[in-house]
């Protein structure tokens, strides 16, 4: 499932199959911010494209509507929304439902105040959440984009030349679209699904408003509504980008979901869109690695299947360095929200990898202490900042990592205790681990096939079909100059395509991925007796073991023979299911 922006990093292109950032670059910008430096009203800014509503005078803030439900109605939804975008550096605007009318919605720098007039609310909530969700997100955007630098700056610097002509700037209508995509996106990370009714959003509000369908100095209200369609569209692509960046990730194209991660942080920050760009780091090296090292399997690590054709002193001084930038990313995402668990636990896992890779015994040392700081520390810190009650499963990595830092410090009985509490709650990760303790590293049993006879359909297609019938979209994404997403969403109800093309280069032919999933609303067969909506086990019993296994906040993702990718939700109950087929070009 985080202050003034802290710009972004400086990624580089993947050259081949070498998956490393080139000269990373974090570059802290912080903005001062002066409250005293705003008129007596705050700068307004509205929906999808609206104008900035602005009366003829400047309307005084009435006695606010805080008390009442529609308040912890709306209340709720933007703390959703400020927790999915994890930005803990700038402090969080409190939140007003308002009674007067004329600005929709809007951020008011001076008091940090996010404003919804109840108007604009009796209009959204007919839409739903996501309606209200996207109201609000789009003002947020505005906050952590910083849209109000330039107003304040000039304001203040009136008495000059520069501030006068900044002043005269209009860069409204730019920020605006912008707020509508990122807002649109940050919406969907809340879990609030793709809102795809603003155009008739809009309508309504120009109707609620009474406002006329052509304004001097703005576009048409014809022209919004389309505006908001082809942000809708955007909105949807940055969608689809994030989530075959996972499917990549669960497949082990580790180095392609590195780049789309780099797409992502280009255009949207987010703890989790960092901590995953930095689990790809992780996990690329840990295909670098000699397997006879990683006797132990790691919290959020796949059961990767090594080739070792490739792991020389090269190979090893790239893993290094993969380990150190996923480190750097990590930091980052734990800067955006110091409570953020996951980061630490990967962070110490990256450590520990330095820890088995280092020759010498200073360094050994150095990264042993260094991932016992993280977890002992740093995360004990984290813990403390959390409001809520820990899942169960954060307390089970952290033992599972701690007993394997005192295991390598050469407390065998120590690392053994530390484990048993996990193993009595059954926990399959810590139950593996104490076993290698024991009885030293155990030969992987290989999954069982269940066959090339059966296919997995969704509404009687799969992605081997939908490559074979050359079915394509025109929309596209350019990632780099190497590879492009398709996004190919269906007009039936089932299923939504997801394609990646690697055009080629001078060491390797180009080719596509497909992923082939299903839309929530199918409820169909998929395999045999297998439905959405199934158990977890129904699925493993059926599929034989699965290949590789990823644990995410909500649940589980599994990986199983024949192409096939399963996400459950933290009660087990599968959710989505993926297929995915390679053609060469």
């Amino acid at each position: 499932m985080i202050l003034t922006k802290i710009n972004l990093i400086s990624m580089s292109c993947i050259v081949g199959f070498k998956l490393y950032f080139d000269n990373l670059l974090i570059v802290l910008i912080i903005f001062a911010i002066n409250f005293h430096s705003f008129e007596l009203y705050g700068q307004s800014r509205s929906f999808a494209g609206l104008p900035q509503l602005k009366p003829k005078s400047p309307l005084e803030y009435q006695d606010h509507l805080n008390d009442t439900e529609e308040y912890y109605h709306i209340l709720n939804i933007y703390e959703r929304l400020v927790e999915a975008k994890g930005d803990k550096r700038m402090p969080v605007p409190k939140l007003s439902l308002r009674k007067e009318e004329g600005y929709v919605a809007s951020m008011d720098y001076r008091l940090l105040d996010i404003s919804l007039e109840k108007k604009a609310y009796d209009v959204a909530k007919k839409y739903g959440d996501s309606g209200i969700a996207f109201l609000l997100a789009h003002e947020l955007v505005h906050y952590y984009e910083k849209h109000g630098w330039r107003n304040q700056f000039a304001d203040e610097s009136s008495d000059l030349k520069t501030g006068k002509l900044l002043a005269k700037i209009n860069d409204d209508l730019a920020n605006e679209v912008q707020a509508d995509v990122l807002g649109g996106f940050l919406a969907y990370s809340a879990g609030f699904g793709l809102f795809d009714k603003g155009g008739d959003l809009i309508s309504e509000l120009y109707a609620a408003y009474k406002m006329k369908d052509n304004l001097k100095g703005y576009p048409s209200k014809k022209e919004r509504i389309e505006l908001a369609n082809r942000t809708q569209s955007q909105v949807e692509q940055m969608s689809a980008i994030f989530e075959t960046a996972m499917y990549l990730t669960i497949i082990g194209k580790f180095e392609t979901a590195y780049v789309y991660y780099g797409y992502l942080l280009n255009r949207y920050q987010s703890k989790e869109i960092y901590n995953n760009a930095g689990l790809t780091a992780l996990l690329a090296a840990t295909a670098k690695i000699d397997p006879k090292l990683l006797i132990f399997e790691f919290p959020m690590i796949f059961d990767i299947e090594f080739s070792g054709s490739s792991r020389n002193s090269s190979a090893i001084e790239e893993a290094q360095k993969l380990l150190h930038e996923a480190i750097i990313l990590f930091e980052t995402s734990i800067l955006m929200n110091p409570a953020y668990i996951t980061p630490y636990i990967n962070k110490s896992t990256a450590y520990i990898m330095l820890h088995l890779l280092s020759i010498d015994l200073e360094s050994k040392l150095k990264y042993l202490s260094k991932a016992k700081h993280t977890l002992s520390i740093e995360a004990s810190e984290a813990f403390d900042l959390n409001d809520y009650d820990l899942n169960v499963k954060f307390i089970d990595h952290f033992n599972v990592l701690n007993s394997i830092q005192a295991y390598l410090s050469g407390e065998k009985d120590l690392a053994i205790h530390i484990l048993q509490e996990s193993v009595d709650r059954d926990h399959q990760l810590a139950i593996r681990n104490l076993n290698v303790m024991m009885h030293g590293p155990l030969t992987q049993s290989k999954p069982t096939p269940f066959g090339d006879n059966h296919e997995l359909l969704i509404d009687g297609m799969n992605a081997k079909k939908f490559l074979e019938l050359r079915m394509v979209s025109k929309n596209i994404s350019r990632i780099n100059d190497k590879n492009q997403f398709r996004f190919v969403n269906q007009k039936n109800s089932s299923y939504q395509v997801h394609l990646h093309e690697f055009k080629g280069d001078d060491q390797n032919f180009g080719f596509q991925i497909c992923f082939l999933s299903n839309k929530n609303v199918y409820q169909d067969k998929v395999f045999e007796d297998l439905k959405i909506g199934h158990p977890k086990e129904d699925f493993i019993e059926t599929l034989g073991k699965p290949i590789r296994y990823y644990s995410h906040l909500n649940g589980e993702v599994f990986l199983f023979q024949n192409n096939i990718i399963t996400i459950s939700d933290s009660q087990g109950i599968v959710t989505k299911i993926i297929n995915y087929a390679v053609k060469q070009n």
